[in-house]
């Protein structure tokens, strides 16, 4: 995945991957777990460089590592759904929580001491979706 540089955004092969994107095409199929669920939705938000890229190489990873945490969370509550359904309730919230993680991500850039910063944002009473 690579970024336009014209608008700072995740870009795939398809096009721009904006964090307000509607549609989260979760892998279909009888195949489909919670892992392949999970991993896509996590590589929607690992993607976005411009997620990350202000970030020291120590932050990022803390940025991550809570943003995988949160996915896992959230697809975890898909695990009865079909893939229409879980695709339906996962949009919403996937995009709340790159919209949060980029405003952390920003806010916590600009702190002088980024890994303090991400620790105090990053809590279960400041995350959208709690």
């Amino acid at each position: 995945m690579t970024t336009d540089r014209t608008t700072d955004e995740p870009k795939e092969a398809g096009g721009t991957l904006s964090p307000d994107a509607d549609a989260m095409p979760i892998p279909s199929g009888d195949h489909a777990t919670l892992n392949s669920r999970t991993r896509y939705a996590f590589e929607l938000i690992a993607g976005d460089a411009a997620l990350t890229g202000a970030l020291t190489d120590e932050a990022a990873q803390v940025l991550l590592d809570w943003a995988l945490d949160e996915t896992q969370k959230l697809v975890s509550a898909t695990q009865e759904m079909e893939e229409r359904a879980a695709q339906a309730a996962l949009t919403p919230k996937i995009r709340r929580l790159r919209r949060y993680l980029r405003s952390v991500a920003r806010n916590s850039a600009n702190k002088n001491i980024p890994i303090d910063a991400l620790h105090d944002l990053l809590t279960p009473t400041t995350n959208p979706e709690s």
